[in-house]
């Protein structure tokens, strides 16, 4: 089997990347359910549009993670190509 890259080629590892994604991908996560664990913010009643858009936001936290870190590391063409990964053309 040949298995060649087609103009991408993987930058070396580099762990304020990896650092980086795990801050996004599970502190902003655990940062939200403090402040509901810790009573800063209390639980509504009634929820709303906004707190059931936090709460698919935060769901996703880890793919969203993933795609702001390869932006900022590889700019629009691995997104691109990342997000190709997913089925979505970007």
């Amino acid at each position: 089997m040949n298995t060649q890259t087609v103009g991408y080629k993987a930058k070396e590892f580099e762990l304020r990347n990896l650092t980086f994604f795990f801050l996004l991908a599970w502190g902003l996560p655990l940062f939200f359910a403090a402040l509901f664990i810790f009573g800063i913010v209390r639980w509504p009643s009634q929820v709303g549009p906004g707190m059931i858009i936090l709460l698919v936001v935060l769901n996703f936290a880890p793919m969203i993670a993933s795609f702001v870190v390869t932006g900022i590391t590889e700019g629009k063409p691995g997104v691109r190509l990342y997000g190709s990964a997913f089925g979505t053309a970007t």
